[in-house]
């Protein structure tokens, strides 16, 4: 949808590529990390010249600093046209999807790196202006940081985030695990194992963290290719069934086609920034309160006294509202039936239903 919207606006637009990347800084720096107890290699993109919303990339276990500047055009486009805020500081890093993102890693995202930014590009990276996204091993990186610090980020994007469809550790050489050996998990996760992969698994600090991520009113965009080389769209369903259970809001994509990684995830990519840049900017949530013209409470009264029951035309003058109003109408048609349900679940007040469990059907 974005990828589209990028076309059709650059093809109206009177400026070339070129012109167009003019407004993008990028640079390099190795940054000392205290946690880490190194020099971590460090990427900066900046788009439209000035301080502004702090993304935070982390790269799956393919990428490094340079993944983040390979993507300055695309970046250069997405706030020319609007899809990202048209200031935006980018940054990146290597070293971290070798170990998901475990130990000293979690202090850098949080702390460290966001007070480089402040000190090296004079940008506002309080809470409210910074987001987290990541890729494969970054999927999993960011969830897992985001869910443990929801206070820490406005929002949060995982695509094709490494997790397990699994609360415990799963059967070696089984579907859920047969990418990761024991042996391999020992050496990121250390011992005891598997307590200590548990522990840091997106899914089971979801769970633990409920009330803290629900309270933070941190937003979550989530999703993964439906044909996956390592069938990582397991996981991700059963993270976003746990969050559904969890009454934890979301937004989850399953993206037909799509593999790990490959010709999709440029597209993937604007999709789940355009998500993150929403969050920033308050959502897109429409409001169902508004209040109602004349014609429009006309509308309700003349459906809600059984008017078109009984046959009788709408009246003149009467109107179901604009596009801005027609959710309000709409809820007002709703409400007697709504009240009613109200009084009688009290699940009424969740965000998503309680779903039956259809069994095995396989």
């Amino acid at each position: 949808m974005y990828s589209k919207q990028i076309i059709e606006k650059l093809a109206l637009s009177s400026q070339s590529l070129d012109s167009i990347q003019q407004g993008v800084e990028t640079g390099v720096a190795e940054v000392r990390s205290d946690s880490l107890k190194t020099h971590v290699p460090v990427s900066v993109v900046v788009t439209g010249g000035q301080p502004g919303a702090l993304f935070i990339h982390l790269d799956g276990g393919a990428g490094d600093r340079n993944t983040l500047l390979e993507r300055q055009t695309l970046l250069a486009m997405l706030a020319q046209t609007g899809v990202i805020p048209r200031h935006s500081i980018h940054v990146s890093f290597s070293g971290g999807a070798n170990v998901f993102y475990t130990g000293g890693w979690e202090t850098w995202v949080t702390d460290e790196l966001p007070q480089w930014v402040a000190s090296e590009y004079s940008g506002n990276v309080d809470r409210e202006n910074r987001v987290l996204t990541g890729i494969s091993a970054g999927g999993h990186g960011a969830l897992k940081i985001a869910f443990k610090h929801p206070h820490a980020f406005r929002a949060v994007a995982a695509m094709e985030p490494v997790i397990m469809p699994a609360l415990d550790w799963p059967q070696q050489h089984t579907r859920a695990a047969w990418w990761m050996l024991d042996a391999s998990a020992r050496a990121v996760w250390g011992e005891p194992f598997p307590q200590s992969f548990l522990s840091q698994h997106p899914p089971n600090i979801a769970a633990a963290n409920t009330q803290q991520i629900l309270a933070s009113g941190l937003e979550i965009y989530l999703e993964a290719g439906d044909e996956d080389l390592l069938h990582l769209q397991d996981g991700a369903e059963f993270l976003h069934r746990l969050l559904w259970q969890f009454d934890i809001p979301h937004e989850y994509h399953q993206v037909r086609w799509a593999d790990h990684g490959g010709y999709s995830i440029d597209d993937r990519l604007i999709e789940a920034l355009a998500f993150l840049s929403a969050a920033l900017a308050g959502g897109n949530k429409q409001s169902r309160n508004l209040e109602l013209t004349e014609a429009e409470q006309q509308f309700v009264d003349y459906v809600l006294s059984g008017g078109p029951i009984r046959g009788e035309p709408v009246p003149a003058g009467a109107s179901q509202g604009s596009a801005e109003t027609e959710l309000t109408v709409m809820a007002r048609l709703w409400q007697p039936l709504k009240k009613l349900a109200e009084a009688n679940d009290p699940d009424m007040q969740r965000q998503y239903g309680r779903l039956p469990d259809i069994g095995d059907q396989g």
